[in-house]
């Protein structure tokens, strides 16, 4: 969907696909939930490698490690575009 290879996504955040149409709020409001433990769905608006505008419905959650520290974060995503 987003137009970049598996490699040049490892390792990066959503930032390489920030579309710039959702505010801090939206963010915000994001990480508060995902932090907290708890898994967050909604729909996002991303761009592409190559410009294009596309829209995810999104769930994102937080994976532990055995320490119970946060390790990475989860997200499944399905075009709704």
């Amino acid at each position: 969907i987003s137009g970049y290879s598996r490699e040049e996504l490892i390792g990066k955040d959503h930032r390489i696909l920030n579309s710039g149409f959702h505010g801090p709020e939206f963010w915000k409001s994001m990480y508060k939930a995902v932090l907290a433990g708890k898994s967050w769905s909604g729909e996002i608006c991303n761009k592409s490698k190559s410009g294009t505008i596309y829209w995810v419905a999104s769930t994102i959650l937080l994976k532990f490690d055995s320490n119970k520290r946060a390790k990475n974060f989860i997200s499944i995503r399905t075009d709704i575009t």
